[in-house]
């Protein structure tokens, strides 16, 4: 039989493929070992994003179907930090992306968080589309791997699916091949999601009766997709007690001090030749002054022990949603920056346990940063003030993960 792919049955294999209600609600996505879900606040996975985006992850995340994201299972996949794709049940890209990151009465999801390397993120954003060609299969596993020398050399990137219907387990049984630049990554299935190097799956699938074999394809990086604008107007009920306008003007105030001592410090230190221990250092000192407003916002006025108390709790919160994994340590005021800054220099200079601490460190953070901005922004009266507030600290968080990106390099 030729190589080259018969297109006859596009229409019905796409159908199975994307219509189906078990596709819908099946990603089909490779699992990583030792990955669990864990119930996440609607509300934190904007940030979750974003903390993504500074660490330049690859890989998806998942919503099971207790997540109630739209009422079904979804997906969104990332490449270097940025969101490519998203699916929620039969929604798509943008929409679906809407969707995940703008509740609608729930409050809750379960999310997974699956790390990949670049190029099988990049062979798995073909799935998000019909599969370029279809053929049926006999059961020799040689026509595939002639299939599989033939893509070797046009250097495929992408997803090459043996499908069947086994009488057996009376539902449908399946196993992919990802490949990238004619590099095959590895093999998984229905059965077993971890990839792995050999062809059993594949083989398995072809016992069946009547297997098909469907080609997808990239043929160019996709375009991230925009994050849907943050909601602006906090609710009432939301609101911290004693918002009036007037408190507003301080709130603002302390903002723009805030983020302005922000700006120039981390302008001022990445520019050293080894700044990382002086950066973390500067974080932890920034996030407990952030947590004094917080703690002033009774009264109008906190102690050093009212500001650990929020810093302390924030990183209960947030350690519990899985929001934050660093052990930080507290001191009188909040976190204890200076031990941050001495923890990076317990590390071999410039090597990997160095660098992944300083990129977890840094990053959980901001985590802390923007979760302390949350309650400052939920504390002002006029929800206009907070929209304008909201985007300069969006803005600011958005520049410093994408400035870390550059230290040490």
């Amino acid at each position: 039989m030729s190589m080259m792919m018969r297109r006859g049955a596009l229409g019905q294999v796409q159908r199975q493929e994307h219509g189906g209600p078990d596709m819908v609600a099946d990603p089909r996505f490779p699992e990583v070992a030792g990955v669990g879900a864990l119930t996440v606040p609607l509300t934190e996975l904007r940030s979750r994003l974003e903390a993504l985006e500074g660490q330049r992850f690859n890989g998806y995340l998942h919503f099971g179907q207790s997540a109630r994201v739209g009422g079904g299972q979804g997906i969104v996949l990332l490449h270097d930090g940025y969101p490519i794709h998203a699916r929620v049940g039969s929604t798509d890209r943008a929409a679906a992306l809407i969707q995940v990151l703008t509740p609608t009465g729930a409050s809750e999801a379960l999310l997974a968080t699956h790390g990949l390397n670049r190029e099988t993120t990049l062979a798995l954003a073909a799935t998000f589309h019909a599969p370029q060609s279809i053929q049926p299969l006999g059961s020799d596993s040689g026509e595939v791997a002639l299939l599989l020398r033939d893509l070797t050399g046009v250097r495929h990137s992408g997803v090459v699916q043996v499908s069947a219907h086994s009488a057996r387990l009376d539902g449908a049984v399946w196993a992919r091949i990802l490949m990238y630049d004619g590099k095959i990554l590895g093999v998984y299935g229905g059965a077993d999601r971890h990839l792995k190097a050999s062809l059993t799956d594949v083989g398995a699938v072809l016992k069946e009766s009547s297997p098909q074999l469907a080609l997808y394809a990239i043929q160019e990086l996709p375009a991230p997709l925009p994050l849907p604008q943050a909601v602006a107007s906090v609710p009432t009920q939301e609101r911290a007690p004693g918002a009036t306008p007037a408190r507003d003007e301080l709130l603002e105030t302390d903002l723009v001090w805030f983020m302005s001592r922000f700006e120039r410090a981390f302008g001022r230190l990445r520019e050293r030749r080894e700044p990382q221990a002086d950066l973390l250092r500067a974080f932890g000192e920034l996030t407990n002054e952030l947590a004094g407003f917080v703690a002033a916002l009774p009264s109008g006025a906190a102690t050093p022990t009212a500001a650990q108390g929020v810093v302390a709790a924030e990183l209960a919160q947030a350690r519990a949603a899985g929001a934050v994994t660093t052990d930080f340590k507290l001191g009188k005021a909040g976190l204890d920056a200076a031990a941050m800054g001495k923890g990076y220099g317990t590390f071999p200079r410039c090597s990997p346990a160095a660098a992944a601490y300083f990129s977890t460190t840094s990053t959980d953070t901001l985590t802390l940063i923007g979760r302390l901005m949350e309650r400052l922004l939920a504390a002002f009266h006029d929800p206009t003030s907070a929209g304008f507030a909201r985007e300069g600290c969006e803005m600011l968080l958005r520049e410093v993960r994408t400035g870390l990106n550059e230290v040490g390099r």
